[in-house]
């Protein structure tokens, strides 16, 4: 799983982070369960009884109390993220977005920008905005964008 919260970690030993809170997984909660993150990789998915492995002794600890958290989950669709009535705002400013789905337990996202032929200008913009950040071109939903590969 990817954890697309902050730029690939590139040094020789990828920095550890924990995530805690109401770990959700395939059978069961969590409650106080941790999971492990090295690098961008989840290294771990821990009970609260379980103890840290050693390199994750001291690392950072994102806190989110009583909410859940669902290691692997990607969100293919959102929308309101924030406060944003606009889904476009997200891809817009994604550090603030990304920022916004690791407090509600979501650890990989998937930009889906799709509108109608009506709002091409607005999509257009998105989506090079999204090419930029991601630094590759994108699949596109509306035609009219150089990225485009669907019909309208």
């Amino acid at each position: 799983c990817t954890l697309l919260v902050s730029a690939p970690d590139m040094s020789s030993s990828p920095r550890v982070r924990v995530i805690k809170g109401r770990i959700v997984t395939p059978d069961k909660v969590l409650d106080g369960g941790r999971v492990v993150v090295r690098g961008e990789d989840i290294a771990a998915v821990l009970d609260a009884s379980e103890p840290l492995p050693p390199d994750a002794a001291d690392a950072a600890v994102v806190d989110v109390g009583r909410d859940y958290v669902m290691p692997g989950f990607v969100d293919i669709h959102n929308h309101g993220l924030g406060g944003c009535d606009e889904v476009m705002d997200h891809w817009q400013h994604p550090k603030f977005s990304l920022s916004r789905l690791l407090r509600c337990g979501t650890l990989s996202v998937v930009a889906s920008v799709i509108f109608s032929s009506k709002r091409r200008e607005a999509v257009a913009a998105t989506i090079r905005k999204i090419e930029s950040n991601v630094g590759k071109p994108v699949v596109a939903a509306a035609s009219g964008s150089s990225s485009s590969t669907a019909k309208d």
